[in-house]
Protein backbone atom coordinates (compact mmCIF):
# COMPACT_ATOMS: atom_id res chain seq x y z
CA UNK A 1 0.00 0.00 0.00
CA UNK A 2 1.35 3.37 -1.02
CA UNK A 3 1.97 6.08 1.67
CA UNK A 4 0.71 9.57 0.71
CA UNK A 5 3.25 12.35 1.42
CA UNK A 6 1.82 15.77 2.54
CA UNK A 7 3.60 19.16 2.77
CA UNK A 8 2.99 22.92 2.74
CA UNK A 9 2.65 24.52 -0.59
CA UNK A 10 4.85 27.47 -1.46
CA UNK A 11 1.90 29.87 -1.04
CA UNK A 12 1.15 28.48 2.41
CA UNK A 13 4.77 28.88 3.43
CA UNK A 14 4.82 32.52 2.28
CA UNK A 15 1.60 33.24 4.24
CA UNK A 16 2.99 31.62 7.41
CA UNK A 17 6.31 33.46 7.12
CA UNK A 18 4.49 36.77 6.57
CA UNK A 19 2.31 36.24 9.65
CA UNK A 20 5.34 35.33 11.74
CA UNK A 21 7.15 38.46 10.48
CA UNK A 22 4.18 40.67 11.40
CA UNK A 23 3.90 39.11 14.85
CA UNK A 24 7.63 39.51 15.35
CA UNK A 25 7.47 43.16 14.36
CA UNK A 26 4.55 43.81 16.71
CA UNK A 27 6.40 42.07 19.52
CA UNK A 28 9.57 44.05 18.81
CA UNK A 29 7.74 47.38 18.72
CA UNK A 30 5.85 46.53 21.91
CA UNK A 31 9.05 45.49 23.62
CA UNK A 32 10.78 48.65 22.40
CA UNK A 33 7.93 50.82 23.76
CA UNK A 34 8.06 48.91 27.00
CA UNK A 35 11.79 49.53 27.23
CA UNK A 36 11.28 53.28 26.67
CA UNK A 37 8.65 53.52 29.38
CA UNK A 38 10.78 51.42 31.70
CA UNK A 39 13.74 53.76 31.18
CA UNK A 40 11.51 56.80 31.71
CA UNK A 41 10.29 55.29 34.97
CA UNK A 42 13.91 54.91 36.06
CA UNK A 43 14.59 58.54 35.15
CA UNK A 44 11.55 59.77 37.08
CA UNK A 45 12.57 57.76 40.10
CA UNK A 46 16.13 59.11 39.95
CA UNK A 47 15.00 62.73 39.62
CA UNK A 48 12.49 62.40 42.47
CA UNK A 49 15.15 60.86 44.71
CA UNK A 50 17.53 63.69 43.83
CA UNK A 51 14.90 66.34 44.58
CA UNK A 52 14.17 64.81 47.97
CA UNK A 53 17.86 64.54 48.84
CA UNK A 54 18.57 68.11 47.70
CA UNK A 55 15.76 69.47 49.88
CA UNK A 56 17.03 67.56 52.90
CA UNK A 57 20.52 68.95 52.28
CA UNK A 58 19.09 72.47 51.98
CA UNK A 59 17.19 72.11 55.26
CA UNK A 60 20.38 71.04 57.02
CA UNK A 61 22.77 73.58 55.47
CA UNK A 62 20.58 76.43 54.17
CA UNK A 63 21.77 75.95 50.58
CA UNK A 64 22.12 73.43 47.76
CA UNK A 65 25.44 71.74 46.87
CA UNK A 66 27.54 73.02 43.98
CA UNK A 67 27.32 70.98 40.75
CA UNK A 68 30.13 68.70 39.63
CA UNK A 69 32.12 69.95 36.62
CA UNK A 70 30.79 73.38 37.61
CA UNK A 71 31.22 76.32 35.24
CA UNK A 72 30.26 79.92 35.98
CA UNK A 73 27.67 81.82 33.94
CA UNK A 74 28.29 85.54 34.50
CA UNK A 75 26.80 88.92 33.68
CA UNK A 76 28.98 92.05 33.77
CA UNK A 77 31.44 90.31 36.07
CA UNK A 78 28.83 88.99 38.50
CA UNK A 79 28.26 85.22 38.77
CA UNK A 80 24.63 84.46 37.92
CA UNK A 81 24.62 80.67 38.24
CA UNK A 82 26.82 77.56 38.32
CA UNK A 83 26.07 74.91 35.68
CA UNK A 84 27.35 71.33 35.75
CA UNK A 85 26.08 67.83 36.53
CA UNK A 86 25.08 65.56 39.39
CA UNK A 87 28.36 63.71 39.90
CA UNK A 88 30.53 62.33 42.67
CA UNK A 89 30.86 65.52 44.71
CA UNK A 90 27.12 66.14 44.73
CA UNK A 91 26.43 62.53 45.73
CA UNK A 92 29.05 62.78 48.49
CA UNK A 93 27.11 65.74 49.91
CA UNK A 94 23.88 63.78 49.58
CA UNK A 95 25.40 60.49 50.79
CA UNK A 96 22.97 60.18 53.69
CA UNK A 97 20.21 59.64 51.17
CA UNK A 98 21.91 58.51 47.94
CA UNK A 99 24.63 55.89 47.55
CA UNK A 100 25.64 56.19 43.89
CA UNK A 101 25.59 58.62 40.99
CA UNK A 102 22.28 58.38 39.08
CA UNK A 103 22.91 58.05 35.34
CA UNK A 104 20.58 58.19 32.37
CA UNK A 105 19.60 54.52 31.76
CA UNK A 106 20.07 54.77 27.97
CA UNK A 107 22.91 57.24 27.43
CA UNK A 108 24.83 56.69 30.66
CA UNK A 109 25.20 60.49 31.13
CA UNK A 110 24.99 62.45 34.39
CA UNK A 111 21.94 64.66 34.87
CA UNK A 112 22.49 68.38 34.16
CA UNK A 113 22.29 70.42 37.37
CA UNK A 114 22.55 74.19 38.05
CA UNK A 115 22.41 76.36 41.16
CA UNK A 116 22.26 80.11 41.59
CA UNK A 117 25.34 81.85 42.96
CA UNK A 118 23.43 82.14 46.26
CA UNK A 119 22.76 78.38 46.06
CA UNK A 120 19.20 79.05 47.22
CA UNK A 121 17.59 77.79 44.00
CA UNK A 122 18.43 74.99 41.55
CA UNK A 123 17.33 73.21 38.38
CA UNK A 124 17.69 69.61 37.13
CA UNK A 125 17.32 68.59 33.49
CA UNK A 126 16.28 65.14 32.25
CA UNK A 127 15.26 63.65 28.88
CA UNK A 128 12.38 61.23 28.26
CA UNK A 129 11.60 58.84 25.40
CA UNK A 130 8.16 57.37 25.91
CA UNK A 131 4.55 58.15 26.72
CA UNK A 132 4.94 58.52 30.49
CA UNK A 133 6.21 62.07 30.18
CA UNK A 134 5.35 63.22 26.67
CA UNK A 135 1.63 62.79 27.31
CA UNK A 136 1.51 64.74 30.58
CA UNK A 137 0.75 68.41 31.14
CA UNK A 138 4.35 68.99 32.20
CA UNK A 139 5.77 68.35 28.76
CA UNK A 140 3.83 69.53 25.70
CA UNK A 141 6.51 69.30 23.03
CA UNK A 142 8.90 66.62 21.87
CA UNK A 143 12.57 66.99 21.05
CA UNK A 144 13.67 66.76 17.42
CA UNK A 145 13.59 63.55 15.41
CA UNK A 146 14.46 61.32 18.33
CA UNK A 147 11.25 62.42 20.07
CA UNK A 148 13.01 63.13 23.32
CA UNK A 149 11.08 65.30 25.75
CA UNK A 150 12.92 67.89 27.84
CA UNK A 151 11.89 68.22 31.46
CA UNK A 152 13.10 70.78 34.03
CA UNK A 153 12.66 70.24 37.77
CA UNK A 154 13.78 72.35 40.70
CA UNK A 155 13.11 75.39 42.84
CA UNK A 156 14.17 78.17 40.42
CA UNK A 157 11.35 80.71 40.08
CA UNK A 158 11.45 80.62 36.26
CA UNK A 159 11.45 84.41 35.82
CA UNK A 160 14.52 86.23 37.16
CA UNK A 161 17.86 85.92 38.96
CA UNK A 162 18.75 88.47 41.64
CA UNK A 163 22.44 89.31 42.16
CA UNK A 164 24.05 92.02 44.25
CA UNK A 165 23.98 94.60 41.46
CA UNK A 166 21.51 93.25 38.91
CA UNK A 167 18.15 91.59 38.47
CA UNK A 168 18.31 89.49 35.31
CA UNK A 169 15.26 87.98 33.58
CA UNK A 170 15.79 84.40 32.36
CA UNK A 171 13.29 81.52 32.05
CA UNK A 172 15.81 78.97 33.37
CA UNK A 173 19.32 78.60 34.79
CA UNK A 174 20.39 75.88 32.37
CA UNK A 175 21.87 77.08 29.09
CA UNK A 176 22.27 75.09 25.90
CA UNK A 177 25.36 77.18 25.05
CA UNK A 178 28.78 75.68 25.71
CA UNK A 179 29.72 76.53 29.31
CA UNK A 180 33.20 74.96 29.44
CA UNK A 181 35.61 77.73 30.37
CA UNK A 182 32.76 79.96 31.57
CA UNK A 183 29.86 81.63 29.78
CA UNK A 184 28.84 85.30 29.65
CA UNK A 185 25.07 85.76 29.83
CA UNK A 186 24.04 88.03 26.94
CA UNK A 187 21.29 88.62 24.39
CA UNK A 188 22.15 85.35 22.60
CA UNK A 189 22.43 83.17 25.69
CA UNK A 190 18.93 84.13 26.89
CA UNK A 191 17.56 82.73 23.62
CA UNK A 192 19.35 79.44 24.33
CA UNK A 193 17.89 78.68 27.75
CA UNK A 194 16.59 75.15 28.31
CA UNK A 195 12.92 75.08 29.30
CA UNK A 196 10.19 72.51 29.88
CA UNK A 197 9.04 71.15 26.54
CA UNK A 198 11.55 73.24 24.60
CA UNK A 199 14.07 72.11 22.01
CA UNK A 200 17.16 73.91 23.30
CA UNK A 201 19.53 71.23 24.60
CA UNK A 202 23.09 71.46 25.98
CA UNK A 203 26.05 69.28 25.04
CA UNK A 204 25.41 66.03 26.93
CA UNK A 205 28.85 64.54 26.32
CA UNK A 206 27.57 61.92 23.89
CA UNK A 207 27.26 61.91 20.12
CA UNK A 208 23.85 60.24 20.44
CA UNK A 209 22.29 63.53 21.49
CA UNK A 210 22.66 66.65 19.37
CA UNK A 211 22.90 70.04 21.10
CA UNK A 212 20.45 72.77 20.03
CA UNK A 213 20.71 76.50 20.85
CA UNK A 214 18.97 79.78 20.06
CA UNK A 215 15.42 78.45 19.80
CA UNK A 216 13.76 81.15 21.96
CA UNK A 217 14.30 83.95 19.41
CA UNK A 218 11.92 86.57 20.83
CA UNK A 219 13.30 86.70 24.36
CA UNK A 220 15.00 90.04 25.08
CA UNK A 221 17.80 90.69 27.55
CA UNK A 222 16.33 93.45 29.74
CA UNK A 223 18.42 93.73 32.89
CA UNK A 224 17.57 96.00 35.83
CA UNK A 225 20.73 97.61 37.15
CA UNK A 226 20.79 98.35 40.87
CA UNK A 227 19.68 96.78 44.10
CA UNK A 228 16.13 96.46 45.38
CA UNK A 229 15.38 96.33 49.08
CA UNK A 230 12.77 97.37 51.63
CA UNK A 231 13.83 101.03 51.32
CA UNK A 232 13.53 101.16 47.52
CA UNK A 233 11.14 103.75 46.16
CA UNK A 234 7.92 103.01 44.35
CA UNK A 235 9.49 104.30 41.14
CA UNK A 236 12.41 101.89 41.46
CA UNK A 237 10.07 98.96 42.04
CA UNK A 238 7.94 99.87 39.04
CA UNK A 239 11.01 100.24 36.82
CA UNK A 240 12.20 96.79 37.90
CA UNK A 241 8.92 95.06 37.01
CA UNK A 242 8.77 96.85 33.67
CA UNK A 243 12.31 95.66 32.86
CA UNK A 244 11.38 92.05 33.65
CA UNK A 245 8.16 92.31 31.65
CA UNK A 246 10.08 93.69 28.66
CA UNK A 247 12.11 90.48 28.48
CA UNK A 248 9.03 88.29 27.97
CA UNK A 249 6.64 90.59 26.10
CA UNK A 250 6.02 89.23 22.61
CA UNK A 251 8.05 86.07 23.23
CA UNK A 252 6.93 82.49 22.67
CA UNK A 253 6.61 82.18 26.46
CA UNK A 254 4.15 85.08 26.83
CA UNK A 255 1.09 82.82 26.57
CA UNK A 256 2.31 80.35 29.20
CA UNK A 257 0.62 80.74 32.57
CA UNK A 258 3.65 81.87 34.59
CA UNK A 259 4.60 84.63 32.15
CA UNK A 260 1.03 85.53 31.20
CA UNK A 261 0.32 86.24 34.86
CA UNK A 262 3.47 88.40 35.04
CA UNK A 263 2.52 90.41 31.95
CA UNK A 264 -1.03 90.99 33.25
CA UNK A 265 0.37 92.99 36.18
CA UNK A 266 -0.43 96.44 34.77
CA UNK A 267 -1.45 98.43 37.83
CA UNK A 268 1.14 100.00 40.12
CA UNK A 269 -0.30 98.07 43.07
CA UNK A 270 0.10 94.71 41.31
CA UNK A 271 3.67 95.51 40.26
CA UNK A 272 4.69 96.63 43.75
CA UNK A 273 3.07 93.54 45.26
CA UNK A 274 5.08 91.37 42.83
CA UNK A 275 8.36 92.99 43.90
CA UNK A 276 7.57 92.73 47.59
CA UNK A 277 6.36 89.13 47.51
CA UNK A 278 8.55 87.59 44.78
CA UNK A 279 11.78 89.57 45.05
CA UNK A 280 11.87 90.91 48.62
CA UNK A 281 9.85 88.03 50.14
CA UNK A 282 7.67 90.50 52.04
CA UNK A 283 4.12 89.53 52.92
CA UNK A 284 1.57 90.48 50.26
CA UNK A 285 0.60 94.14 50.33
CA UNK A 286 -3.13 94.76 50.52
CA UNK A 287 -4.27 98.29 51.26
CA UNK A 288 -7.91 99.34 51.43
CA UNK A 289 -8.51 100.69 47.92
CA UNK A 290 -11.64 102.55 49.03
CA UNK A 291 -9.50 104.86 51.21
CA UNK A 292 -6.79 105.52 48.63
CA UNK A 293 -6.72 109.17 47.51
CA UNK A 294 -6.86 109.73 43.77
CA UNK A 295 -3.40 110.39 42.40
CA UNK A 296 -3.54 114.00 41.20
CA UNK A 297 0.17 114.13 40.44
CA UNK A 298 1.04 115.65 43.81
CA UNK A 299 0.98 112.50 45.97
CA UNK A 300 3.80 110.15 46.98
CA UNK A 301 2.56 106.78 48.22
CA UNK A 302 4.64 104.99 50.86
CA UNK A 303 3.24 101.46 50.81
CA UNK A 304 4.94 98.94 53.09
CA UNK A 305 1.97 96.97 54.36
CA UNK A 306 2.48 93.90 56.53
CA UNK A 307 -1.18 92.92 56.83
CA UNK A 308 -4.29 93.20 54.72
CA UNK A 309 -6.94 95.90 54.30
CA UNK A 310 -5.03 98.72 55.94
CA UNK A 311 -6.39 102.25 55.61
CA UNK A 312 -4.44 104.87 53.66
CA UNK A 313 -3.13 107.48 56.10
CA UNK A 314 -1.66 110.83 55.24
CA UNK A 315 1.87 111.33 56.52
CA UNK A 316 2.43 107.85 57.91
CA UNK A 317 1.27 104.29 58.29
CA UNK A 318 2.13 101.27 56.19
CA UNK A 319 -0.39 102.40 53.59
CA UNK A 320 0.60 106.04 53.84
CA UNK A 321 1.04 108.95 51.51
CA UNK A 322 2.60 112.40 51.60
CA UNK A 323 2.04 115.54 49.54
CA UNK A 324 4.58 116.80 47.02
CA UNK A 325 5.42 120.33 45.83
CA UNK A 326 4.08 122.07 48.97
CA UNK A 327 0.56 120.79 48.33
CA UNK A 328 -1.79 120.53 51.30
CA UNK A 329 -5.29 119.28 52.06
CA UNK A 330 -6.59 115.89 53.09
CA UNK A 331 -5.82 114.47 49.64
CA UNK A 332 -3.04 116.88 48.58
CA UNK A 333 -5.53 118.84 46.49
CA UNK A 334 -4.37 122.41 47.19
CA UNK A 335 -1.25 124.50 47.62
CA UNK A 336 -0.76 127.89 49.35
CA UNK A 337 -1.69 130.58 46.86
CA UNK A 338 1.24 132.72 45.71
CA UNK A 339 1.53 136.08 47.41
CA UNK A 340 1.94 137.80 44.07
CA UNK A 341 1.12 136.82 40.53
CA UNK A 342 1.93 138.73 37.38
CA UNK A 343 0.02 138.04 34.21
CA UNK A 344 2.77 135.77 32.95
CA UNK A 345 2.93 133.59 36.08
CA UNK A 346 1.06 130.30 36.14
CA UNK A 347 -0.99 129.11 39.08
CA UNK A 348 -2.86 125.83 39.34
CA UNK A 349 -6.57 125.22 39.51
CA UNK A 350 -6.16 123.35 42.78
CA UNK A 351 -4.32 126.32 44.29
CA UNK A 352 -7.17 128.59 43.40
CA UNK A 353 -9.85 126.09 44.42
CA UNK A 354 -8.34 125.54 47.84
CA UNK A 355 -7.95 129.24 48.63
CA UNK A 356 -11.14 130.87 47.41
CA UNK A 357 -11.54 133.33 50.30
CA UNK A 358 -8.02 134.66 49.79
CA UNK A 359 -8.61 135.09 46.09
CA UNK A 360 -11.91 136.88 46.56
CA UNK A 361 -10.38 139.55 48.76
CA UNK A 362 -7.35 140.05 46.53
CA UNK A 363 -8.67 139.25 43.08
CA UNK A 364 -7.16 142.34 41.47
CA UNK A 365 -3.68 140.91 42.09
CA UNK A 366 -4.41 137.76 40.10
CA UNK A 367 -6.49 138.81 37.10
CA UNK A 368 -4.95 137.33 33.96
CA UNK A 369 -2.92 134.66 35.76
CA UNK A 370 -2.97 131.45 33.78
CA UNK A 371 -4.46 128.28 35.27
CA UNK A 372 -3.03 125.62 32.92
CA UNK A 373 -4.39 122.52 34.69
CA UNK A 374 -7.96 123.75 35.05
CA UNK A 375 -10.26 120.93 33.84
CA UNK A 376 -10.88 120.70 30.11
CA UNK A 377 -9.23 123.93 28.94
CA UNK A 378 -6.36 126.36 29.32
CA UNK A 379 -7.81 129.27 31.25
CA UNK A 380 -7.17 132.58 32.97
CA UNK A 381 -8.72 134.30 35.96
CA UNK A 382 -11.18 136.92 34.73
CA UNK A 383 -12.63 138.39 37.91
CA UNK A 384 -15.57 138.08 40.27
CA UNK A 385 -19.32 138.42 40.00
CA UNK A 386 -21.82 139.85 42.44
CA UNK A 387 -21.81 136.51 44.25
CA UNK A 388 -18.00 136.63 44.59
CA UNK A 389 -17.39 133.64 42.34
CA UNK A 390 -14.12 133.62 40.43
CA UNK A 391 -14.75 133.35 36.70
CA UNK A 392 -12.32 131.64 34.36
CA UNK A 393 -12.54 132.53 30.70
CA UNK A 394 -11.52 129.90 28.15
CA UNK A 395 -8.31 130.89 26.39
CA UNK A 396 -9.78 130.99 22.89
CA UNK A 397 -13.17 131.57 21.29
CA UNK A 398 -15.51 128.90 20.02
CA UNK A 399 -16.82 129.33 16.46
CA UNK A 400 -19.53 132.00 16.24
CA UNK A 401 -23.09 130.73 16.40
CA UNK A 402 -26.71 131.77 16.86
CA UNK A 403 -28.06 131.96 20.41
CA UNK A 404 -30.89 129.63 19.36
CA UNK A 405 -34.36 129.03 20.82
CA UNK A 406 -35.92 131.78 18.70
CA UNK A 407 -39.49 132.40 19.78
CA UNK A 408 -39.07 130.45 23.02
CA UNK A 409 -39.12 132.23 26.37
CA UNK A 410 -36.80 130.33 28.72
CA UNK A 411 -38.00 130.23 32.30
CA UNK A 412 -35.19 131.23 34.68
CA UNK A 413 -32.74 132.43 31.99
CA UNK A 414 -33.08 136.13 32.77
CA UNK A 415 -30.43 136.32 35.51
CA UNK A 416 -27.76 138.97 35.06
CA UNK A 417 -25.33 137.26 37.43
CA UNK A 418 -25.89 133.49 37.33
CA UNK A 419 -24.59 132.24 34.01
CA UNK A 420 -24.32 128.61 35.18
CA UNK A 421 -27.98 128.46 36.23
CA UNK A 422 -28.99 130.35 33.08
CA UNK A 423 -27.24 127.69 30.98
CA UNK A 424 -28.90 124.86 32.91
CA UNK A 425 -32.34 126.47 32.41
CA UNK A 426 -31.70 127.14 28.71
CA UNK A 427 -30.77 123.51 28.00
CA UNK A 428 -33.76 122.28 29.98
CA UNK A 429 -36.20 124.58 28.20
CA UNK A 430 -35.03 124.45 24.58
CA UNK A 431 -33.56 121.84 22.26
CA UNK A 432 -31.99 124.37 19.85
CA UNK A 433 -29.82 126.25 22.37
CA UNK A 434 -26.74 126.46 20.14
CA UNK A 435 -24.53 128.93 22.06
CA UNK A 436 -25.18 127.47 25.52
CA UNK A 437 -24.84 123.88 24.36
CA UNK A 438 -21.49 124.55 22.65
CA UNK A 439 -20.05 125.55 26.06
CA UNK A 440 -21.28 122.45 27.91
CA UNK A 441 -19.75 120.29 25.19
CA UNK A 442 -16.30 121.48 26.35
CA UNK A 443 -16.94 119.97 29.77
CA UNK A 444 -19.62 119.68 32.42
CA UNK A 445 -18.32 122.70 34.37
CA UNK A 446 -18.28 125.12 31.44
CA UNK A 447 -21.18 127.45 30.60
CA UNK A 448 -22.29 130.55 28.67
CA UNK A 449 -21.58 133.61 30.86
CA UNK A 450 -24.35 135.83 32.16
CA UNK A 451 -24.55 139.55 31.35
CA UNK A 452 -22.48 140.58 34.37
CA UNK A 453 -19.95 137.76 33.94
CA UNK A 454 -19.48 138.61 30.27
CA UNK A 455 -19.06 142.28 31.14
CA UNK A 456 -16.32 141.27 33.60
CA UNK A 457 -14.58 139.32 30.84
CA UNK A 458 -14.76 142.46 28.65
CA UNK A 459 -13.20 144.59 31.40
CA UNK A 460 -10.27 142.14 31.70
CA UNK A 461 -10.06 141.44 27.95
CA UNK A 462 -6.46 142.62 27.61
CA UNK A 463 -5.21 140.26 30.33
CA UNK A 464 -7.32 137.37 29.06
CA UNK A 465 -6.49 137.80 25.37
CA UNK A 466 -7.79 135.97 22.32
CA UNK A 467 -11.11 137.84 22.21
CA UNK A 468 -11.36 138.32 18.48
CA UNK A 469 -15.08 138.73 17.82
CA UNK A 470 -16.72 142.15 17.85
CA UNK A 471 -19.71 140.94 19.91
CA UNK A 472 -20.33 138.01 22.26
CA UNK A 473 -23.44 136.25 23.48
CA UNK A 474 -24.46 136.25 27.16
CA UNK A 475 -26.76 133.59 28.62
CA UNK A 476 -29.10 136.31 29.90
CA UNK A 477 -32.32 136.32 27.86
CA UNK A 478 -34.13 139.59 27.00
CA UNK A 479 -37.27 138.12 25.44
CA UNK A 480 -38.46 135.13 23.49
CA UNK A 481 -36.67 136.49 20.41
CA UNK A 482 -33.70 138.38 21.84
CA UNK A 483 -30.80 137.87 24.28
CA UNK A 484 -28.09 140.07 25.77
CA UNK A 485 -24.86 140.66 23.88
CA UNK A 486 -21.74 142.66 24.76
CA UNK A 487 -19.90 144.60 22.06
CA UNK A 488 -16.19 144.09 22.76
CA UNK A 489 -15.05 146.98 20.57
CA UNK A 490 -16.58 149.54 22.96
CA UNK A 491 -18.21 147.64 25.86
CA UNK A 492 -21.79 148.44 24.81
CA UNK A 493 -24.36 146.10 26.39
CA UNK A 494 -27.62 145.52 24.54
CA UNK A 495 -29.95 142.96 23.01
CA UNK A 496 -29.61 141.06 19.75
CA UNK A 497 -31.92 138.75 17.83
CA UNK A 498 -31.38 135.11 18.80
CA UNK A 499 -30.96 134.25 15.11
CA UNK A 500 -27.84 136.43 14.73
CA UNK A 501 -24.40 134.83 14.68
CA UNK A 502 -22.16 136.23 17.42
CA UNK A 503 -19.01 135.14 19.24
CA UNK A 504 -18.99 132.63 22.10
CA UNK A 505 -16.51 132.82 25.00
CA UNK A 506 -17.24 130.09 27.56
CA UNK A 507 -16.44 130.44 31.25
CA UNK A 508 -16.29 128.35 34.38
CA UNK A 509 -15.89 128.98 38.08
CA UNK A 510 -14.55 127.41 41.26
Amino acid sequence: MKRKNTAFTLVELIVVITILAILGTIAFISLQGYNKDARDSTRLSSINNLKTSLELFSIQTGKYPLPDNSENVTYSGSVVWHQGTVGGNVITNLSKNLSKIPLDPLYGTEYVYSTLESRKEYELMSLYEGSIISHTDIINNTYAADQLSVRIDGTYNGIFVKTTNYIIPTPSIISSQEVVGGLVFDSEVIKSQVINGGINLPNMGTSKIQAFTGNLPNLVLSVYTGSINSTSTTGEKLALVEAIQSAYTGSSLASKLLYKDLLLKTSDEDKIAFVDSQILNIASIVCDASTKPIDNGHILYTINASSINQVYTKGGGECGFTCLDSYTGSNCESRPFPTTCSNTESITYSEAQGNQAFIYSNISDYVGCEIPDYPDAVSKIAGTTESSTVIVAKDSDLPGTVWGCDGVAISGAGSNGGGLQNTIDILAGCATASAARSCTEIGSDWYLPSKNELENVYLKRTDIGGLNESSYWASTESSSTQSIRVVFTNGTIGSSNKTNTLGVRCVSRF
